[in-house]
């Protein structure tokens, strides 16, 4: 390989890509270029982070090539957009009329069967994410990214430019919004993995949990699920052992309860209506299978449905039953025993 150190920068030359070394004082950074530089009799021209710049052979001085491109700007003109191919987050009403829908950073609402379709946000310079229709169908909750940074909005769907901030919680990405059934909190989680409850009576956040590794597949498919007093929150959560637990939290008294004990993974709980059971997902079911290709086993469909009772007092679901025939004593026999009596 054909080298040639000229300083402050030494260029190696190699056949894919070019390693230039950058040394200020005592301290050396490093970074490459794929083919992209050009040497001449007097200078080196190179690209790096998008920019161009020139190295001067005799001076050992370097430069950025200011750059300026004349168009007419066509695709910063305002244009038509056809959403239909950018639907990503979709939230059904609470009576299954209407659908809300995230396309290309606006909010639409859409019926099931009859009438129009409505853009709510009309908002073209920010981004709405994440709808979410209330329990009663009176208000539409999102992100809007509207004052520089995502965070909670707001709006009546029915009444114009009801569109209102509620937080302030500066920097940082958050994902799904979950209603509680009396229309006055809203779970969510962040991109820090922190599980959070907006109260909208008290206007404040409070973080119920924090994960371990969550990635963003893993916030953007995370759900939670409100009980129907709207005291208890159900979630799984991630543990050291890289399984996941149930765990539920009592809004009421502030305690977080692991349900679970993370020797098998459990997920997506949801509390029933009644508030008796709590349905999971487990991964329990073990019915290996042997190959006789590669002399392994495998678990194949290992992740069952399970019901946890939430109070001592309830059966359980695979309580054992008995049916038994009922034997009923002969009328006439009836009355002599009744006449015996008297």
């Amino acid at each position: 390989m054909d080298s040639a150190t000229l300083l402050p920068i030494t260029i190696m030359r190699g056949q894919t890509f070019v390693e230039i070394t950058l040394h200020l004082g005592n301290k050396s950074f490093q970074f490459y270029i794929y083919l992209i530089y050009s040497l001449g009799p007097a200078d080196i021209v190179f690209e790096a982070g998008g920019k161009l710049y020139l190295y001067s052979l005799s001076l050992q001085q370097m430069k950025e090539i200011k750059v300026t491109l004349i168009n007419d700007h066509v695709a910063l003109k305002p244009t038509m957009v056809f959403t239909e191919k950018y639907i990503q987050h979709a939230a059904i009403g609470p009576d299954g009329n209407r659908a809300l829908m995230e396309a290309r950073g606006e909010i639409f609402s859409i019926p099931a069967e009859n009438g129009f379709i409505k853009n709510l946000t009309r908002s073209s310079a920010s981004a709405e994410r994440y709808p979410a229709w209330s329990p009663d169908g009176k208000t539409v909750a999102y992100w809007s990214d509207q004052s520089g940074e995502y965070e909670l909005w707001t709006m009546e769907p029915g009444k114009e430019s009801s569109a209102k901030k509620i937080t302030s919680y500066g920097p940082g990405f958050r994902y799904n919004l979950f209603w509680s059934p009396d229309n006055k909190k809203l779970a969510f989680i962040d991109k820090a993995m922190k599980i959070m409850v907006y109260d909208f009576n008290t206007n404040k956040t409070i973080q119920v949990d924090k994960g371990l590794r969550m990635s963003h597949g893993n916030l953007e498919s995370f759900k939670c699920s409100w009980s129907s007093d709207s005291r208890w929150l159900s979630f799984s959560s991630d543990l050291e052992n890289y399984h996941n637990s149930i765990r539920i939290y009592d809004y009421t008294d502030n305690k977080l309860h692991q349900v679970t004990s993370g020797f098998y993974s459990c997920a997506n709980p949801v509390f029933d209506p009644d508030g008796k059971y709590l349905y999971v997902f487990t991964d329990q079911s073990y019915q290996p299978n042997y190959s006789n290709i590669d002399n392994t086993f495998i678990y194949a469909n290992s992740t069952q449905v399970a019901a946890i009772a939430l109070s001592k007092t309830t059966p359980s679901l695979l309580y054992a039953k008995n049916d038994e025939v009922g034997i009923k004593k002969d009328d006439e026999k009836q009355k002599a025993d009744s006449l015996k009596k008297v």
